[in-house]
């Protein structure tokens, strides 16, 4: 069974918090095991359709089911092979100040243990890693899914508006994928998914693997049942280091480089999707 509708990213712009959004309507099926990331598209193409639609089988009475993976939006093969699979598809994307999303993409290296010693320094990190820029060239991306899908079938989201007015997004998001928009999910007002650095990188992968393999067999009950009662937060709050202390501050200059390197493509952003990004120039 075909999936209604694909999150598409962007890396590190609220898509943990849409996931979790879309994920408590009682209306909506996020597949199998309730996990984010397939990556069907771009990383596991040749495992195939049957495989695919296998994460959708157990929808039951949901209206809608659907899928989020980040790998999406900037991959070059990925708007061709999901258009050529469902071409009247619905897709999700959400956008955040290209600067403010190239140094949460640096801190999240950090903190998987990628960008260590020197590394850790933004301005290395961006010598280091060009994915920082590019993935936050969102017209450079977003017009090739433009060129192939109606605009009509694109819902664009501002990280902007989900810290301002998460409600109102809310109801925005789930009037485009015809569920009742009247519904408020838990975790409206909670951060999820927000970079921090560990004291341990050891237990919070124990805590990762424990996550997936339990959702795997079924057993996925349990590990909402932890996180309601908040036992996983205390656990990662202890082994988190302050974020004063835990990430170097980008240089102001570095700050101001990047604004001219993205003022282009976020005028042409404006024009193509019709929004006013004044506020990111």
């Amino acid at each position: 069974m075909k999936p209604d509708f694909i999150g598409i990213g962007v890396q590190k712009a609220a898509t943990s918090w849409l996931f979790e959004v879309l994920s408590a309507h009682p209306e909506i099926y996020m597949g199998k095991g309730n996990e984010k990331d397939t990556r069907f598209f771009s990383c596991h193409f040749e495992r195939g359709y049957y495989w695919y639609e296998s994460h959708f089988e157990g929808r039951g009475a949901a209206m809608v089911a659907g899928e989020y993976s980040t790998s999406y939006f900037n991959d070059s093969d990925a708007p061709v092979r999901i258009h050529n699979y469902a071409p009247d598809i619905k897709l999700i994307v959400c956008l955040r100040e290209p600067v403010d999303r190239a140094y949460s993409s640096h801190k999240h290296q950090v903190q998987l243990g990628y960008a260590v010693g020197e590394l850790a320094n933004f301005e290395r990190g961006l010598e280091n890693n060009p994915t920082y820029v590019d993935q936050s060239l969102y017209y450079k991306h977003l017009s090739k899914w433009y060129q192939l899908f109606d605009k009509e079938q694109i819902l664009v989201l501002l990280m902007d508006d989900i810290r301002q007015a998460p409600q109102r997004v809310v109801e925005r998001l789930y009037r485009f994928l015809g569920v009742n928009s009247t519904f408020t999910p838990s975790v409206l007002e909670r951060h999820v998914n927000v970079s921090v650095k560990h004291r341990s990188q050891n237990v919070e992968k124990v805590i990762t693997s424990v996550s997936r393999i339990m959702r795997r067999i079924g057993a996925g009950w349990l590990i909402d049942f932890v996180k309601k009662v908040g036992l996983r937060d205390r656990i990662r709050i202890a082994n988190t280091i302050d974020q004063s202390i835990a990430f170097e501050r980008p240089e102001e200059k570095t700050v101001n480089r990047l604004r001219l390197t993205f003022r282009k493509d976020i005028e042409q952003l404006e024009s193509l999707i019709g929004l006013d990004l004044s506020a990111w120039k």
